[in-house]
């Protein structure tokens, strides 16, 4: 195939991350690689959650017409006083019926070590999250997603890498959608999260069901309700 054949059937973010070795410049990320990868466990696995002496949260970033759906569970840890969250699952679903997405989720849900789950209820997440919730009850919380919630989300979250209170596996697409993430201020003076959508990454959705988990067992620091 040949590079403008490439080109043609992908976005401008990927093929330039891609083809041209062009990346979002560390000034511009709010997660920069170096704050990133000091909380990379490559031991991490991809598993359902399953260790009994542990409980899990579980966020979950419904996808429009463009993005994908992204589920990422955390085991809660103490380990010396100190309480760590450990990425244990990750799954994404690029142009699937949402029938199985739901059914993923329950299956999920059904483990009894799940003890919370935070969806996006924006747009079409609101009637999955209904269904979710007549099957599961206190288990589900709707989140709405506006940008003062999407930045009390995301500047939490950094917390959690500053503090190293939080493990990530080496995922490639994980860490891609952490690092697209862009604090801007709006022409009023408004703080503004975003990032690029790309073919790969989506529209970092992997990030923000990360920051839904997270947000599903805050510290008690955090004043998010």
């Amino acid at each position: 195939m040949d590079i403008d054949t490439i080109r043609a059937s992908m976005d401008e973010a990927s093929f330039s991350q891609e083809y041209e070795n062009r990346f979002i410049g560390e000034e511009d990320s709010y997660f920069p690689y170096a704050l990133l990868k000091q909380c990379v466990n490559p031991e991490l696995a991809n598993t359902h959650p399953d260790r009994t002496d542990l409980n899990y949260h579980i966020g979950v970033d419904f996808g429009r017409k463009k993005d994908m759906t992204a589920i990422v569970a955390l085991e809660n840890h103490t380990i010396a006083g100190k309480h760590i969250r450990k990425v244990s699952h990750i799954k994404l679903f690029r142009n699937t019926p949402f029938d199985q997405q739901l059914a993923h989720i329950r299956g999920l849900l059904a483990n009894p070590l799940i003890t919370q789950c935070r969806v996006d209820s924006s747009g079409m997440g609101l009637p999955l999250n209904e269904q979710l919730r007549d099957e599961f009850h206190s288990k589900i919380s709707g989140i709405t997603f506006t940008n003062d919630l999407k930045e009390r989300l995301m500047v939490s979250l950094k917390l959690l890498f500053e503090q190293r209170a939080i493990e990530i596996p080496n995922d490639p697409q994980l860490i891609t959608s952490l690092h697209l993430i862009q604090r801007k201020q709006t022409p009023g003076s408004h703080v503004q999260f975003d990032s690029p959508r790309t073919d790969t990454t989506g529209h970092s959705d992997l990030a923000w069901a990360l920051a839904l988990a997270t947000y599903a067992a805050p510290q008690p620091s955090w004043h998010l309700a």
